[in-house]
């Protein structure tokens, strides 16, 4: 997104077109499957070093990252602001280390 914010719009644009031409799903297949399974090797690393709470389903886990990163990515494609992209990931990375919210 750094490089070029316009990449993430093609990207978030691409699901869309593949549900109104569905011959178009064959070709970015291969790039979905990559990144499912990114994610899915993350997620089982993670859980096989026993990361997550024993009740931690380790497939809901790599769907709310994929949801995350894709609701990034409509974001960036959305405001075309490579700062605010910036900001906002970096809060959700807080978000994910415990330090966004205050304690009381």
């Amino acid at each position: 997104n750094r490089q070029d914010p316009s990449i993430s719009a093609f990207v978030v644009g691409v699901a869309g077109e593949v549900q109104r031409h569905p011959e178009l799903g064959p070709l970015v297949e291969p790039y979905r499957n990559r990144a499912r399974l990114f994610l899915g090797r993350l997620v089982s690393e993670a859980a096989a070093n026993g990361e997550f709470a024993p009740d931690v389903d380790p497939a809901a886990v790599a769907d709310m990252a994929q949801a995350v990163l894709g609701g990034l990515a409509t974001f960036s494609s959305t405001t075309g602001d490579t700062e605010r992209h910036r900001a906002a990931s970096s809060m959700v990375q807080r978000l994910l280390a415990g330090t966004l919210l205050r304690r009381f």
